[in-house]
């Protein structure tokens, strides 16, 4: 065969290959019976908050309760090692004091107000399992801001005694790998996104894009942006492999229209329909 025509195909040949093994790299794990409990259930994003109660606080949690609305809520550790339920790396953006979360103790953390409500400050995991005591699912996503044993630890060290319903799901692969080995009975997402674009294109961002670690960690389900939904690593999740799928965050009833492809959704802005009712 002249060379001329052996070289191209020899690279056809490795390309196919390449995306075949990353076809099989995308896929999840099987749709667990476990599951199911979870699924029909409209994720409140970091509690039903709005002006008046801020985000992540007691009281938007509680609100969430009653209405009827699973949880979404972020956990990453204080200096001293507790877990805590905050969202941001640094916390200037909601307590408008500089530094991270992880530069104070739980003590420091919980005496700071949340948007300026001095009624509401930052919780730890302890006070708000205690205060949803399994009145609805919880979406706990753990942070990875800090090396990732510790964070998952001391969550667990707290969701193994909870009587309630929870997942966990993370935007670090290592963290869902944590779980299928440590806790394989924990169902278990992968959250993503178009993370792998201008300002953020690095390797740890292409990775959890294109879902390949998903033969590693093997999610349960995954949690996308459902703005993102056309992306390929998306399609093949759920399209090729029918993995269970959470769109996030939904903002509008327009939004939600969107999203029609997911099975759930996770949401803030507004109150979308809640399991059981109609649509």
């Amino acid at each position: 065969m002249p060379p001329y025509i052996a070289i191209p195909l020899i690279v056809l040949a490795v390309f196919f290959l390449l995306f075949v093994l990353y076809v099989l790299s995308v896929c999840p794990g099987r749709r667990r019976r476990e599951a199911a409990p979870f699924m029909g259930w409209h994720y409140a994003h970091r509690g039903l908050h709005n002006a008046e109660i801020p985000e992540n606080s007691l009281a938007a949690f509680d609100a969430a309760c009653r209405a009827g609305y699973g949880i979404e809520l972020d956990v990453q550790l204080s200096r001293d090692g507790v877990a805590m339920v905050f969202h941001d790396a640094t916390l200037t953006r909601v307590c408008g004091i500089e530094g991270k979360l992880s530069d104070y103790t739980a003590a420091e953390l919980q005496k700071m107000p949340l948007c300026g409500k001095t009624e509401h400050t930052i919780p730890t995991l302890c006070e708000v399992l205690r205060l949803v005591d399994g009145r609805v699912p919880l979406l706990v996503e753990i942070k990875g801001y800090r090396l990732i044993a510790p964070v998952c630890e001391a969550t667990v060290a707290l969701l193994d005694s909870y009587k309630g319903a929870y997942l966990i799901e993370s935007f670090t692969p290592y963290v869902v790998h944590w779980f299928k080995k440590n806790r394989p009975a924990v169902i278990r997402g992968q959250l993503s996104s178009r993370l792998f674009r201008k300002g953020k294109r690095n390797v740890g961002n292409l990775i959890v894009q294109l879902l390949c670690s998903n033969f590693i960690a093997r999610p349960d389900f995954i949690a996308f942006c459902y703005e993102d939904r056309h992306l390929l690593s998306f399609r093949l999740a759920t399209r090729l492999y029918h993995a269970w799928s959470m769109a996030w965050t939904v903002k509008s009833t327009a939004a939600e229209q969107e999203s029609r492809g997911f099975d759930d959704i996770i949401f803030e802005a507004y109150l979308p329909a809640k399991k059981g009712e109609n649509t």
